[in-house]
Formats: structure tokens, C-alpha cells, sequence
């Protein structure tokens, strides 16, 4: 069964630790101002992956790396994390069991609520299987049934050459909303849009379901800070212009243009009545191509505004849809004088249009998911001749553009794991076209991961609190961005 975006059961919930464990921990000593979370940890099955022996424990910016006596197993064993005085209230509770390289391994999270600074609270993390790799950071620990805490301060660490994309060793989350746009057992907001200005110093990010507003962030490679809320009822669909002095949002009856030098709305391209779910500059800035989707029976529409004209807010061509649309992508470059044009379908197809002199060619008609579930947003290399689109079965699919018809090329990326089907929600390209990033998540199994085109192998993979609906590479190509559901969060990845 497939559950609809915005919709996922969480991870297990943590239960207490026996009276002598306790005990035994207060003989190896506490301290006066850390926390510490005693967490009991085990496989959901032993056959999945084997061998494991490294455990990687962490609790917002602190993360402990756990080399066990024996191997992970559905046997329990508990570790001891230390936190700062600073880590209070309600905190999620990540376990990964990782092997020497990327690949199968097992991955879990619980919550713990730590009253005050020098707490000491239990939590029970129930592995299920999933795509680990091994980390690139953190203080090391004793395995067993004690450990001493760590921390990993990700400003404090160097990002990774330019055009590397991080290990997703150092990731931090953030709220979109403050305080946190969620509780228990209520989902309510969903970050479904994020982009990277094009001199990589700002971070925007879209929430929906739930107070719908555009944050605005500074990004100093490590870190983003807020800098202003815009008040916007669109959060599909986000870009920038390419010299970025312009935001554009898709928004209930078009297209919000933003000043990003003063953050002021310039104007609003007028499309239609309905709600619109992609938008995207054209590589020479000259147009923007926009989507809404259908309403009351009617299909949807592509839209394209002529910036340069008179009348801008109206647009100078539309074309009628055959289907339900979901996503948008435009080229960011020309291929012999054709951009291409992507739009994703909720029943697993997708259209793509050439593009030039403000002419749509005929789609040629793509089948991303054959068991006719969701095909997800879709992406263009930066060179504009790779298309990739993800779908609801754990596939990434990639065609050559310009398409001279529907068949794939080369091999499909797996991005879900073994006994879950994870969404691919998201897809983007690094700045050199060498990788790929994809978010999604299913049944409790969110990810978000870094691919090597070329080879369609996984490099990078990391779990996060929720689902991810929404990511971005950074311009330097070092530092992956997203958004995540439910909980109105978004994360940024440096190391």
C-alpha cells in the first residue's frame, strides 16, 4: 500500500533501562553539566547484514562511534552518549550499524525527553535494515554496555574540496518553524521546496500543510542562519534566476517574483486560479515556465511569461496537459538550441518537451514507475542533456536529452533498501554533473543519499529524522541542503 507524501509512521519509542545498568553506570563516573542518554540498541533481523561491529550513536550535533566486542545482532546491547548541557527537551536518538564501506547495514532512531542539563534517560532503538556508510567523523567510544560521549562540531571541521559532495558525516537539522512546527502524532507541515542561490550564500526554504511562508537563510558553508520569513502561500515549487537577483514562488494563481537584494515582491505572473507546482527561470533569464495543476476536472497547464514584455504578468503561450500534474523541471542549459522540459505525473509518467523561441514541441511520453504509482520531481544535468527522475518504487530513472524516443539510458540507481519501498521525492545534480542527490523515504526508512553518475553507485548515504521531500546541491558542489516532512525541518550537510 502507498502512503501519500505527508504521511509516515515513525520510529520505535524508547522504554527503561534496568536498575542495575544504572547503577553500573554511575560507577564509571558522570558529569556534572552533560546529559547522558543510556541507549539499548539491536537488529530487527540478523540476516540482513552481518559482521557489523561499528555503531554510530548521535543526538543533534553529538555523535559517538561505538567499535563493539561483537557483532550487531537482535541481541541488545546499550552505549552510553554523552550530550551537552545545552541538548534539553524532547531530542531524536539516531543508531546506525555500518560496515568499512557504503552498503547494507542497519539504521534507527527513538526520542528521548532529558528534563534538564545532567540528566541521565534511557532509550531503546530497534534497527531496521538499511544503506550505511561509515563516518568521517566523531569521537570514538567503547562498545559494550558503556561508552563515553562525544561531540562533532561541524563548523569546526573543513568542508570538502569544491565539487566534492559532503560524506554525510556532519549534517544538521533545523526548524523551519520556531518552535517546531509538529506534535506528537499530528503531521502538519512539509517542506517541500528548497534552492541554493546561485553565489551559494543564501538558503531558501518553502513549508506547506501548516502557516505556508518561504524562509529565507544565510548559508556561510557550515551553517544557515534565518534572515527573513516571506509571506507566501506557495511551497511546491522554487528558483532563482541565474544572475540571482530574482526568487521566483509558485503560488495559488502564479508565480511570485521576489527582489533578493531587498526581499520585496516585484510582481506576480497571473496564470490561472489554481494552485501551481513548478516554476523555473529559462537558462537565458528571459522567461519563466510555470505549472499548475488541474481543477475541477480539467487538466493542468505549462505556462510561459515573457519577462522582458509589456505585460509580463501575462503569459504569452500555454499549453494544455493530457494528465494530473506533480513537478517541473527545466534545463539550465541549452542542448543545440533546445532546452529541455520535464513534467512528472501522479499515475508514473512524465512528459518532456523541447524548448526554444518560445515554442513547446510535442512531449515525447515517458514511463518512470510501471506499476503506475507516482513519478516524483525530475532534474537536468547541468549541461542539460541528462535527465533523471525518481519514482515510487525506490528507482532513479535516466534518460539522454534531446529524447529521441522513451527508452532509458543506462543502468537504474536502487535507492530503496531491501523490504521497503522508499519514494524517491527528489532529485538533483551537483554543479559538475559527476553526482547525483536524492531524498525520499518510506515506512519509516528517510534518507537522503549522494550517487556517482557515472557509476551509479552510492557514496554518500545518511538516515534523517523524517521523510526527505525536498534537496539541493550547493554551487561549490560541498555542501548538500533539504527539506524533510511532517515536522516543517530542514538539514544541511557539510562534511
Amino acid at each position: 500500500m502507498k502512503l501519500p507524501r505527508g504521511w509516515r509512521p515513525r520510529g520505535a519509542s524508547g522504554v527503561a533501562i534496568a536498575t542495575a545498568l544504572l547503577a553500573f553506570v554511575s560507577l564509571i563516573g558522570c558529569q556534572t553539566k552533560d546529559s547522558l542518554i543510556l541507549v539499548t540498541v539491536s537488529a530487527e533481523d540478523n540476516s540482513y547484514a552481518t559482521g557489523l561491529r561499528t555503531l554510530v550513536v548521535s543526538c543533534e550535533n553529538t555523535k559517538q562511534v561505538f567499535h563493539l566486542p561483537s557483532a550487531i545482532s537482535t541481541t541488545p546491547v546499550t552505549v552510553g552518549l554523552y550530550v551537552p548541557s545545552s541538548t534539553t527537551g524532547t531530542q531524536t536518538v539516531t543508531a546506525q550499524a555500518v560496515g568499512a564501506a557504503c552498503g547494507n547495514g542497519y539504521s534507527g532512531s527513538t526520542t528521548v525527553h532529558i528534563a534538564s542539563a545532567g540528566a541521565t534517560v534511557p532509550g531503546t532503538i530497534t534497527m531496521i535494515e538499511a544503506m550505511t556508510c561509515p563516518p568521517t567523523s566523531g569521537t570514538t567510544g567503547t562498545g559494550g554496555n558503556n561508552g563515553t560521549g562525544g561531540t562533532n562540531d561541524c563548523t569546526a571541521q573543513a568542508p570538502p574540496a569544491t565539487g566534492t559532495p559532503p560524506a554525510f558525516g556532519c549534517c544538521t537539522e533545523y526548524d523551519q518553524d520556531s518552535p517546531e512546527n509538529c506534535s506528537s502524532g499530528s503531521y502538519s507541515a512539509e517542506v517541500d521546496s528548497v534552492a541554493f542561490s546561485p553565489d551559494g550564500k543564501t538558503f531558501v526554504s518553502a513549508v506547506g500543510n501548516s502557516g505556508n511562508n518561504v524562509k529565507v537563510w544565510s548559508f556561510d558553508g557550515h551553517t544557515i542562519t534565518p534572515v527573513t520569513v516571506l509571506p507566501s502561500d506557495g511551497w511546491w515549487s522554487m528558483a532563482f534566476s541565474a544572475d540571482g537577483s530574482l526568487l521566483a514562488v509558485a503560488i495559488t494563481g502564479g508565480v511570485d517574483l521576489w527582489n533578493t537584494s531587498t526581499w520585496t515582491r516585484k510582481t506576480t505572473l497571473v496564470g490561472s486560479s489554481n494552485f501551481f507546482k513548478g516554476v523555473a527561470f529559462t537558462p537565458d533569464q528571459t522567461h519563466v515556465i510555470a505549472l499548475d495543476e488541474d481543477s475541477g476536472g480539467t487538466f493542468g497547464t505549462l505556462y510561459l511569461f515573457d519577462l522582458n514584455a509589456a505585460t509580463a504578468e501575462i503569459p504569452i503561450r500555454t499549453v494544455t496537459l493530457g494528465d494530473d500534474p506533480d513537478d517541473l523541471a527545466v534545463a539550465p542549459k541549452a542542448v543545440n538550441g533546445q532546452v529541455g522540459v520535464a513534467v512528472s505525473y501522479s499515475d508514473g509518467f512524465a512528459d518532456v518537451f523541447s524548448y526554444a523561441n518560445g515554442t513547446f514541441s510535442t512531449p515525447v511520453n515517458l514511463t518512470v514507475d510501471g506499476s503506475g504509482f507516482q513519478a516524483w520531481l525530475p532534474a537536468f544535468s547541468p549541461d542539460g542533456t541528462l535527465l533523471a527522475i525518481g519514482d515510487d518504487d525506490a528507482l532513479i530513472h535516466f534518460w539522454n536529452f534531446p529524447l529521441s524516443g522513451p527508452t532509458e539510458s543506462g543502468t537504474e540507481i536502487a535507492f530503496g533498501t531491501s523490504g521497503y519501498d522508499d519514494a524517491v521525492y527528489a532529485v538533483a545534480f551537483s554543479p559538475n554533473g559527476s553526482y547525483l542527490a536524492a531524498g525520499g523515504g518510506a515506512s519509516g526508512d528517510s534518507t537522503a543519499a549522494v550517487f556517482n553518475v557515472t557509476s551509479r553507485s552510492l557514496r554518500a548515504f545518511a538516515n534523517s529524522s523524517y521523510d526527505v521531500t525536498a534537496i539541493a546541491f550547493s554551487p561549490s558542489g560541498n555542501a548538500v541542503g533539504g527539506g524533510e516532512t511532517d515536522c516543517g525541518r530542514v538539514f544541511m550537510c557539510t562534511n
